[in-house]
């Protein structure tokens, strides 16, 4: 019996990402479909029912951020919609969080990698597998109760030790102690001020 291809939807405005995109997943087993740009985005979810929706970032006709905004709210598709961009992961990182996408994938020529990527979104193995991007991870102070690990109980701090005791003998002698300050070093008002100090704000 033979398993169905999982099929992808790329948008990208750039003939030449859409077509390397295409060739590389193509080449490892998926069905692929291309758009140039955002119009017809619903249209084509309706005609080919995808697995895994790429979207790049930056388009002339309409942000890919926007796009997926939209697409998340008005419940266009039910499967996971990606970024797929060259931008700096931490914009990806602020972009995902802001739209609710399910995640990103930076652009590259490796194709074993990129089909990777894309099979961990449509298996929903990416965030299992403690690979989602590094702020939609929980900090680390709450990682063990995401997996019933009691978390460590902290040490008692420095100051909540109880004092040493101290003995008669471990005073030093009135001629060790710290000398008085002399108060005449600090500066003192002009004459003409005295007895108005410390002066009132103008």
């Amino acid at each position: 019996m033979n398993t169905p291809r999982r099929r992808v939807l790329f948008v990208d405005d750039s003939e030449t990402c859409r077509e390397v995109v295409k060739q590389q997943l193509q080449a490892r087993g998926y069905e692929v479909t291309t758009l140039d740009s955002p119009f017809g985005f619903g249209a084509a979810i309706a005609r080919t029912n995808p697995d895994l929706v790429l979207v790049d970032v930056y388009m002339p006709a309409l942000d890919g951020g926007k796009l997926v905004e939209v697409a998340i709210q008005k419940g266009i598709c039910s499967c996971p919609i990606v970024f797929l961009s060259e931008r700096p992961v931490r914009e990806l990182q602020s972009l995902v969080l802001s739209t609710k996408a399910a995640g990103f994938i930076v652009k590259t020529a490796d194709g074993d990698e990129l089909a990777r990527q894309v099979a961990e979104y449509i298996e929903g193995t990416w965030q299992k597998r403690d690979r989602a991007p590094e702020s939609m991870r929980p900090p680390p102070s709450t990682l063990g109760l995401n997996r019933g690990t009691p978390l460590p109980r902290p040490g008692p701090r420095p100051s909540d030790a109880p004092p040493p005791s101290r003995r008669a003998s471990d005073v030093p002698p009135l001629t060790q102690r710290a000398p008085q300050i002399d108060r005449t070093t600090f500066d003192a008002p002009p004459a003409s001020q005295r007895g108005t100090w410390p002066r009132k704000p103008s």
